[in-house]
């Protein structure tokens, strides 16, 4: 009604490598990986009810970006 925020938003940019250690080459990377998740406490709509819900999600959203980009180049 106005004035009051029910509604936020967590937005995180990740920069990921992954490099073979005895080659020291690199086998996988994304310098601009960008997830997000809105919470609210008090619309029902909303999946998730607290930040630390969001940032969960968007860590589960990363392992599965990751998991999915790396393993289709084999």
């Amino acid at each position: 009604s106005g004035s009051e925020v029910d509604e936020y938003t967590v937005k995180i940019l990740f920069k990921v490598n992954f490099d073979d250690l005895t080659s020291s080459k690199t086998v996988w990377n994304n310098d601009s990986i960008v997830l997000s998740e809105t919470f609210s406490a008090t619309n029902e709509n909303i999946e998730f009810k607290t930040e630390e819900e969001a940032q969960e999600e968007i860590m589960n959203k990363l392992f599965d970006t990751i998991m999915k980009s790396s393993l289709e180049q084999w």
